[in-house]
């Protein structure tokens, strides 16, 4: 059901936008529908902004979107306008709580066999150039494994980019670094060549590793999206050390909240200078600004 709200809701917010600025010059300038346009506009810059920023999280919580909404709401209710107050009400507050504390938890449950001490199982992925790839093969070294919903996912994408730029730093500890996502191998060459480091990016057909691991999300892309599954990865990273000992996993539960780079590297490093004991992550993420 969560993956028919998005593409909805923000083009509802535009057309309102649009509607409201219309009616406030048809009206003689009536501000309670300017209210109605200028309720809409954090969210759905917002929204915009979370497409096209380059950024890889945002703040866990929209409390002043919240915020404005209801202000909003109020004046135009207090101008007389009480349908319209409605209108504003249910656009901008109940709709951004719902983006907020409902499509943006991802109700996932922390997977067991990613706990910090637990042997990764060998997975078995395609490369970009169609080749079969094994994670037994490639445990001889640390590794971070990052697994991502698709192209389709700015924030995704932006999180390969941070990653990329680390990643003259994890080759100097010897980490190797997988990037996973269910999408076909032409996307993720597409993906490849944007980046400016020779990550691994790996397909996992149908999912079948990722439900393995219990970080596989039924019905996570959005509709309306064109050239995807229906199904996709929860955003989940995994770093292991030689023979694949689990040492961190980020599985958090609002998907606009991922962890720094500088969070699983600094993990690494404790383990490969001294084999500090070092907590696993947990779903339950700080905000992030």
């Amino acid at each position: 059901m969560k993956r028919y709200f998005v593409m909805p809701y923000l083009i509802t917010l535009l057309l309102a936008s649009v509607y409201g600025v219309y009616a406030f010059f048809a009206n003689d300038w009536e501000f309670a529908w300017l209210g109605l346009t200028l309720s809409c506009l954090p969210m759905l810059l917002f929204i915009i902004r979370l497409g096209i920023s380059g950024k890889a999280r945002t703040r866990e919580h929209l409390y002043s979107e919240l915020l404005v909404g209801a202000v909003f709401a109020l004046a135009v209710w207090v101008s007389g306008h009480k349908d319209l107050a409605g209108l504003v009400f249910l656009l901008s507050v109940v709709g951004v709580y719902l983006y907020d504390f409902w499509y943006s938890d991802l109700s996932r449950v922390l997977s067991p066999r990613l706990g910090k001490g637990e042997i990764l199982p060998d997975l078995r992925f395609t490369t970009i150039d169609g080749e079969d790839f094994h994670t037994k093969n490639a445990v001889d070294r640390p590794a971070i494994f990052m697994f991502i919903r698709g192209n389709w996912c700015p924030l995704c994408v932006a999180q390969v980019h941070e990653i990329a730029q680390s990643y003259r730093r994890l080759e100097d500890m010897g980490a190797s670094v997988f990037v996973i996502s269910p999408q076909a191998q032409e996307q993720s060459q597409k993906l490849a060549a944007d980046l400016n480091a020779p990550l691994t990016l790996l397909t996992d057909k149908d999912g079948e590793s990722a439900k393995k691991l219990g970080v596989w999300q039924y019905g996570g892309v959005p509709a309306g999206v064109v050239g995807y599954d229906v199904d996709t990865n929860w955003p989940t990273v995994i770093v292991t050390m030689p023979k694949g000992k689990i040492i961190y996993s980020a599985q958090y539960s609002n998907y606009r909240v991922r962890p720094e780079p500088d969070q699983f590297i600094e993990v690494l490093e404790k383990y490969l200078d001294d084999g500090a004991d070092v907590s696993n992550d947990t779903k339950v993420a700080p905000s992030a600004e």
